[in-house]
């Protein structure tokens, strides 16, 4: 079977230092040669478009294939998993569901929401407070950087309206907004 495409005038990066490599084939968009032009310029046909790549330089795929164990554990056993919740009220509910099965005082934590996904809606520290009135409620957006927080857990953390925010970038100070 003859090449769909023939690359060439590149430095080809491959993991076998032994091979120059000066050229490739690619068959059904796979690699199917990667070598000396001469050696790689027989799998081409009639159809076959070569592209020169004008010195560019060519290095294998990579491919970030890969998990954090101890986000999924978290996810499986100690958060709510809040990926694909739909609505404020469905969150809430999560949270109560989950706060039934804490002793009084204990932390409710979840992970996962999203506001795009809640239709441009937040959950609110109001609405924590009424979903798990008597725990500390932390609940951390997807991204990871941003945390929905109810009173409880405010108070325990020591937050209070007199509280001052504290820019990382700046030494510059203001009261912290408890909305």
């Amino acid at each position: 079977m003859s090449a769909d495409l023939l690359l060439h005038g590149a430095r080809f990066h491959t993991l076998d230092g032994q091979v120059p490599a000066e050229a490739m084939a690619v068959v059904d968009g796979r690699i199917a040669a990667i070598g000396r032009r001469a050696d790689v310029e027989g799998r081409a046909g009639a159809g076959t478009r070569r592209v020169d790549l004008g010195g560019s330089i060519v290095v294998p795929g990579f491919n970030d294939a890969h998990v954090h164990v101890w986000k999924i554990g978290q996810l499986q056993w100690a958060l709510i998993d809040l990926r694909g919740t739909k609505t404020l009220d469905a969150l809430y509910a999560a949270v109560t569901r989950r706060a039934a099965g804490i002793p009084r005082g204990g932390w409710v934590l979840g992970r996962g929401w999203n506001e795009a996904a809640l239709g441009g809606s937040t959950p609110t520290r109001a609405g924590l407070d009424r979903a798990a009135p008597d725990h500390p409620v932390v609940l951390t957006r997807t991204c990871a950087h941003i945390h929905a927080v109810s009173s409880a857990a405010l108070q325990r953390a020591g937050v209070d309206a007199a509280t001052a925010a504290r820019a990382v970038s700046t030494s510059s100070t203001s009261a912290c907004s408890l909305t």
